[in-house]
């Protein structure tokens, strides 16, 4: 049996990035000796963590001297390495990546969550991203954009590079189903819950019997809470903040909405796909589009257009018809390229 550690920064948010970690776990530590080191936890929002998974969360002495606190994490995932006998690490951050990049090329897999135009800014970053990705194991990335890009930044003969989707399964529920638009996002620059809420704006004019239903939090908080008062429509916008009982949100409503300025590949559609939730997000560079069936099993909005998003979500709560075919299209749709049984035999022939 192989042993494999995960390497992530939290295991606090219940963030995609986090979620995708634990699906991975439950779904492989039969297989492999799976290990997690996490620089923070949080026991009170608690993961559904499989047993047979041992996490160590890392000694961190400094508060501010970030650089220290690197190399003692690096020194960390050295002694768990050598004492466990690692076979593989998976980084799901990219400044792991590249630290242990740099010193455990052969036995790194770098699972990059975020776009590669994020850092189009820094060319000194994107040039040690060239330098030790080229050497890593190998690079998993979540959407066909970002696989064109990193073989054209690393080689484009280049075989180390893999795109892999996200996965997760569905908790069945008996829960009837209410007019609920559906949201989970963190309130912040790159999710931009302001659009979905102003596009509310323009749906509750016609239909008072829906409520748009927000999981988040974060900086932006505040700023979607004036919108919602100054439009007065409290009453049709309910805000919920960290939440380990997400399943039951998927199961009452009946449309998912996402408004993200970019994206890698949105955990929430696809999960929201698996509960048969039509989904209308903005059409944004890469994540969204590889998820969306447009007209089939969702929308597909022209980004920051928040007349079009009001519409497409007139257009499903104006037809039942629709929601329960697109519903059904959702469901087809996650099983063809979703599921764990599809998705996880990908990292079985990697890992092994």
């Amino acid at each position: 049996m192989k042993n494999i550690l995960l390497l992530s920064p939290t295991l606090y948010s219940g963030g995609g990035t986090e979620k995708v970690l634990v699906n991975m776990v439950n779904n492989l530590s039969n297989e492999f000796k799976i290990y997690i080191l996490t620089r923070r936890i949080d026991k009170k929002f608690s993961y559904n963590i499989s047993p047979n998974c041992k996490i160590f969360v890392a000694f961190q002495p400094f508060t501010k001297l970030v650089f220290f606190n690197r190399i003692i994490f690096l020194i960390q995932i050295f002694i768990i390495n050598l004492f466990f006998r690692i076979d593989k690490n998976i980084s799901f951050t990219n400044s792991i990546s590249l630290d242990l990049g740099f010193f455990l090329p052969k036995k790194t897999i770098a699972f990059e969550h975020w776009p590669l135009s994020k850092y189009k800014t820094n060319q000194r970053l994107l040039k040690k991203i060239k330098k030790i990705y080229s050497k890593v194991y190998s690079v998993i990335v979540l959407n066909q954009n970002e696989l064109k890009k990193y073989k054209q930044l690393l080689d484009s003969k280049s075989n180390s590079i893999h795109l892999i989707y996200n996965s997760t399964k569905p908790i069945k529920l008996d829960i009837p189903k209410k007019n609920i638009v559906l949201s989970i996002a963190h309130f912040n620059h790159q999710k931009r819950n302001d659009l979905l809420i102003k596009s509310w704006v323009k749906v509750v004019r016609e239909h008072k019997n829906w409520k748009l239903l927000i999981i988040g939090e974060g900086p932006n908080l505040s700023y979607c809470k004036e919108i919602i008062k100054k439009n007065n429509i409290h009453k049709y916008v309910e805000i919920i903040t960290r939440t380990n009982k997400v399943e039951q949100y998927y199961c009452k409503s009946k449309i998912f909405a996402l408004s993200s300025r970019f994206e890698a590949l949105p955990m929430v559609l696809i999960e929201a796909k698996s509960y048969g939730l039509p989904c209308v997000s903005f059409d944004v560079e890469s994540g969204p589009s590889e998820i969306i069936n447009n007209n089939i099993d969702g929308f597909l909005i022209k980004n920051n257009d928040v007349n079009s998003l009001a519409k497409s979500l007139l257009t499903l709560i104006e037809d039942e018809t629709k929601i329960s075919i697109m519903s059904k299209m959702s469901k087809i749709d996650y099983e063809k390229r979703f599921s764990p049984k599809k998705i996880y035999s990908s990292w079985r022939k990697i890992l092994n």
